[in-house]
């Protein structure tokens, strides 16, 4: 019988690719989602259980019964709605992982994987390793640290093994671009379709924009598979930047967008980058020391699939 994975927060845009990677690799895949944001057709080929990870009793009973070797947390992945309230931004990180460890407790299940986000980090002007400073300013940036507090305090506390990834912008498929309209594919694709120009920010990067690292949905996805593998493994807990290594600028990107979509996008630049970060990419050096993973996908696959057929 092949050893289950609680994929919780499924049903969204990752937990699809990652059920799809997870059985692949020789694991079975069980899927909670409240379907708040998800979708149960996504993932309508494993078992799954529609419930909210901040009802302690039923994600207790899941536990109990499914008996995963590996419980990965996606249901952090903020929507753009959410972000726009502090409170819900709280509940959504350090609520649902506080009660999914105290579920786990409950149901002596000791390993956790949660992907978090390239945001905690503080502004820096070069390609950024885990032990760069963390950003003590931005709200998100905090939360997401308490997370990671939370994560090492129930690792001193109760044997909590766990990996945390700090993901930069995810990209594949235009569902991922319409719900990530602050990412720099998300942004390009809601002009488009929304017809209005793209608005960029004048920075001292090598083309003139804002820089982001981005990473494909299915390199997220195999990285996750790396980490089961790696707690299974009986490997130390860690924290690991989750990226490409390389940076691309906004105004690149429109090129290879235009060069996709055959015709010209209109762009208006608002002045100069005031406040805000010019550059973030991430260093991926200890990720594929000790997970041994690596990217496979670039951008030009990014850009095919958000965009499948040519936009008019």
């Amino acid at each position: 019988m092949k050893p289950s994975i609680l994929v919780i927060g499924g049903a969204g845009v990752v937990g699809p690719r990652l059920c799809h990677a997870l059985a692949k690799a020789g694991w079975s895949p069980v899927v909670l989602d409240s379907l708040q944001s998800g979708k149960r057709d996504r993932v309508d080929w494993v078992p799954f259980i529609e419930a909210s990870c901040l009802d302690l009793d039923t994600l207790t009973e899941v536990l109990q019964q499914a008996k995963p070797a590996v419980v990965i947390h996606l249901a952090g992945c903020l929507s753009e709605e959410i972000s726009l309230d502090p409170a819900k931004w709280v509940l959504q990180q350090m609520g649902t992982t506080a009660t999914i460890i105290m579920a786990m407790n409950q149901s002596a299940c000791h390993r956790l994987i949660w992907l978090g986000s390239d945001e905690i980090y503080a502004p820096q002007d070069r390609t950024i390793v885990e032990s760069d400073e963390l950003n003590s300013t931005e709200l998100f940036a905090i939360i997401l640290q308490d997370v990671e507090r939370l994560l090492r305090a129930s690792h001193l506390a109760n044997g909590l093994s766990y990996v945390a990834f700090r993901a930069s912008q995810i990209a594949g498929g235009p569902l991922y671009a319409a719900r990530r309209p602050s990412h720099l594919l998300g942004q390009l694709y809601q002009a488009i379709h929304q017809q209005v120009p793209v608005t960029w920010w004048a920075t001292d990067t090598p083309d003139g924009s804002v820089v982001r690292d981005l990473i494909h949905v299915d390199d997220v996805a195999s990285a996750l598979v790396c980490g089961v593998r790696y707690l299974m493994d009986g490997a130390p807990s860690g924290v690991f930047n989750l990226g490409s290594g390389q940076g691309i600028g906004l105004l690149t990107l429109l090129g290879l967008v235009e060069e996709r979509v055959s015709h010209s996008i209109p762009q208006e630049c608002l002045g100069e980058l005031k406040q805000g970060v010019a550059s973030r990419v991430l260093d991926g050096h200890l990720i594929r020391q000790s997970l041994q993973w690596v990217p496979t996908l670039g951008v030009s696959t990014m850009i095919d699939d958000t965009w499948p057929h040519d936009v008019t």
